[in-house]
């Protein structure tokens, strides 16, 4: 007969997500609502222990059907048992090599649940019950080829009403734009390669990328959301003369083309890195993007410098 002993927690990889927590509460700014959104990794018991003791928001996608003190089968069942409050409509992002973009009719039910804690870890925890929220949405109708959607969401924030429940959906929905810009950080400034030693370097450096991974990703999504706002919007007049004139020499047109636009700035940028702008390849991403606008970068630099250049043998 074999035992089978449980380690602790601070021995597994997902003790990250109360660390996380735990440094997310030591610099959250005095007088400021945070609310740590989390996917299905972050379904541990001792996640949701940590953030009672911290009094630390927290919203959570379940992985497991967790033992509930309301029902004897489980937390997705009860929530299944629970009457539909709403229905609405979606847009669900396009996912390269498995779904396209598609417009998903959801349903909308939502119950307090009071969450127990697993009996072999109730003796290594403060609380053994936790009163929360749970939520779950689920898409009705959906396409053959797609998996439809099911969020069970749990929540120790207030919910005392539909209002309330739709927020922490639009709360979870918005986790995903964290994902895409965390994935801008690797894609395009290459943060993981970073080699530094010491603690306050890596920081400036992190800093610094950020900043020009929000810019890509800024870029890249204000073209599909707002494609007729000016392109002073993301651009500098500088930067703008510039991919004028080298969009006029590609295409070789008597009349100078201008870009007025934030979609036709956005269009010329991914150009440079790269996208055909076809009219079957859809809207550019953060890859084109990024290579276009460090070439849009070093254009821009040698036009300064040459203007700088010629203005001083001028004088």
């Amino acid at each position: 007969m074999h035992l089978l002993l449980e380690c602790a927690i601070e021995e597994k990889e997902s003790f990250r997500w109360i660390e996380s927590l735990r440094n997310t509460q030591l610099r959250c700014p005095a007088n400021t609502k945070v609310i740590t959104v989390c996917d299905r990794e972050a379904d541990i018991y001792e996640f949701f222990d940590e953030a009672e003791i911290l009094g630390a928001s927290i919203l959570v996608r379940l992985k497991h059907d967790r033992q509930i003190e309301e029902s004897s089968e489980g937390i997705k069942s009860y929530l299944k048992s629970q009457e539909i409050v709403t229905q609405y409509e979606i847009t669900v992002p396009k996912k390269k090599g498995e779904y396209e973009e598609r417009t998903a009719t959801v349903v909308l039910r939502h119950a307090p649940a009071t969450i127990n804690a697993p009996e072999s870890i109730e003796d290594e925890v403060i609380h053994t019950q936790i009163k929360m929220h749970a939520i779950y949405v689920e898409e009705i109708n959906a396409p053959k080829d797609a998996k439809p959607i099911q969020w069970y969401l749990l929540t120790n924030t207030p919910v005392s009403s539909l209002s309330d429940a739709m927020e922490k959906v639009k709360w979870y929905r918005a986790r995903w734009m964290v994902e895409i810009f965390h994935k801008t950080e690797k894609s395009c400034c290459s943060i993981e390669d970073c080699r530094l030693e010491t603690e306050e370097r890596l920081i400036r450096f992190l800093a610094l990328k950020s900043i020009i991974a929000w810019r890509v990703l800024f870029m890249t999504h204000i073209g599909r959301q707002e494609p007729k706002a000016p392109a002073e919007l993301i651009l500098a007049p500088t930067e703008i003369k510039v991919l004028e004139s080298i969009i006029n020499k590609k295409i070789n047109k008597t009349k100078p083309k201008k870009i007025k636009t934030v979609k036709q700035a956005v269009s010329a940028i991914s150009s440079l890195g790269g996208h055909l702008n076809r009219k079957s390849d859809g809207d550019p991403g953060i890859i084109t993007v990024c290579r276009g606008i460090q070439r849009l970068h070093d254009f821009t630099y040698g036009f300064i410098v040459a203007k700088m250049t010629v203005m001083k043998n001028n004088n």
